[in-house]
């Protein structure tokens, strides 16, 4: 809002909001919402009377992990553990990748596809012609 002065009220402003239009507006909305899902077979929480109900209970009955906290707010000792186990897993992957880069590509299918999946590979189907093998 640019053209509001300097000393202006926000508990003023608040009295004057009309949220009529906006209010009325609900119930048109959430029928376009809920046919969009119905046309598109996507169930909501307000399909049946107690789906939502059943919904928050679940959620009241959940047990969530600990937030996720920022670097900053984690004790020394936590996060010298976290930067070694983040250390180990790049040189992990680094050594697995390096690994695939020095082994043929025929070596690694030979590895990742089991014995008597190549054997069948190598059979010649009865219907083909000698000419295509």
């Amino acid at each position: 809002m640019r053209d509001v002065p300097a000393d202006v009220d926000a508990a003023r402003l608040y009295e004057e909001a009309d949220y009529t239009a906006l209010n009325d507006g609900h119930k048109a909305r959430f029928e376009a919402i809920t046919g969009f899902l119905a046309r598109h077979d996507l169930g909501h929480s307000f399909a049946d009377g107690d789906s939502a109900a059943r919904f928050d209970r679940r959620v009241r009955e959940t047990t969530f992990p600990p937030a996720v906290r920022p670097a900053t707010a984690t004790a020394p000792p936590d996060l010298l553990t976290r930067i070694r186990w983040l250390r180990d897993q790049n040189r992990t992957l680094r050594e697995t990748v390096e690994t695939h880069r020095a082994q043929q590509l025929r070596e690694r299918l030979r590895q990742a596809v089991g014995g008597r999946v190549r054997r069948m590979l190598r059979r010649r189907p009865s219907y083909a012609c000698s000419k295509c093998w």
